[in-house]
């Protein structure tokens, strides 16, 4: 390269020392991009960990739902996510109700209606008995 009215070592130096400004500012950037997504792991990690607990326990069967007050309040996805497990919660919940009392519903009208198969097969059989003592 020509450079008119510089000398070549000037030039040199004043690239080099671009290069070494440059260098130093993306291992600054990358620094502080790491120290960034690291501050944000932690703070999300434990979230995601006490939800992800919850559901775990919640598939296994478990409607004791043990989530942290605080993770209701975040005004994030990670509180969205929250406040839908506990909703989940709390619809499967009402769910097992519903069925738990049908159950009991069906139970009892099957117990009359037997009672009343019973009553029947017994009325069946006094008439069968009366009609045969009048036939004898």
């Amino acid at each position: 390269m020509i450079f008119s009215g510089r000398p070549v070592s000037d030039v040199a130096a004043a690239k080099s020392k671009a290069i070494v400004l440059m260098i130093i500012f993306a291992l600054g950037a990358v620094l502080v991009i790491a120290l960034v997504g690291i501050m944000t792991a932690r703070k999300t990690s434990p979230v995601m960990a006490g939800i992800t607990k919850e559901l775990v326990n919640l598939a296994n069967g478990s409607l004791a739902m043990d989530l942290d007050p605080v993770y209701l309040e975040r005004k994030d996805e990670l509180g969205d996510i929250a406040e839908s497990v506990i909703n989940l919660n709390e619809k499967l919940g009402g769910v097992i109700r519903s069925s738990k009392d049908m159950s009991t519903q069906l139970h009892a009208s099957g117990t009359e209606l037997s009672d009343s198969a019973t009553q029947a097969s017994e009325a069946a059989k006094q008439v069968t008995d009366a009609v045969d003592d009048d036939h004898i």
